[in-house]
């Protein structure tokens, strides 16, 4: 966990604390979390020169995207390295017409499940970039 080692006093209403409160309490954050989420947004959003809507990604979905995304490189690296190898072997005809296709059954298998991932993935992307009405 961070230490913050610096602090902020501010004055507000009854009304914004009460707000900042209560949607503090909506996403299980504190007071303190929210107002440095907001610290955080883009310069231009906050001028209101940027009329988009900004998303925020905690830490934790955040590594979850980069093991995700990892995961898609390792499993395209070892069909590319599969492929690679099928066609070293029949160039040197060190294999044969069946050995191919036995190992081209792998490699597709391969791709079948980084594809299955990827378009649940995806989904879930479409949906979160509907909901902030982005066009593809």
């Amino acid at each position: 966990m961070q230490k913050h080692s610096r602090r902020i006093d501010l004055r507000v209403t009854e009304e914004d604390l009460a707000s900042a409160k209560t949607l503090a309490d909506e996403c299980d954050m504190t007071v303190s979390d929210v107002v440095r989420i907001l610290l955080r947004l883009p310069r231009e959003y906050v001028a209101g020169t940027d009329a988009r809507p900004v998303l925020v990604v905690d830490a934790v979905s955040a590594r979850k995207l980069a093991r995700e995304t990892r995961w898609w490189g390792y499993q395209y690296n070892q069909i590319a390295h599969a492929l690679n190898r099928i066609a070293m072997y029949l160039r040197r005809d060190m294999c044969d017409a069946a050995d191919a296709l036995e190992q081209l059954q792998v490699v597709e298998e391969k791709v079948d499940c980084a594809n299955a991932d990827i378009a649940v993935l995806r989904a879930e992307a479409q949906r979160m970039a509907a909901m902030f009405n982005v066009k593809k």
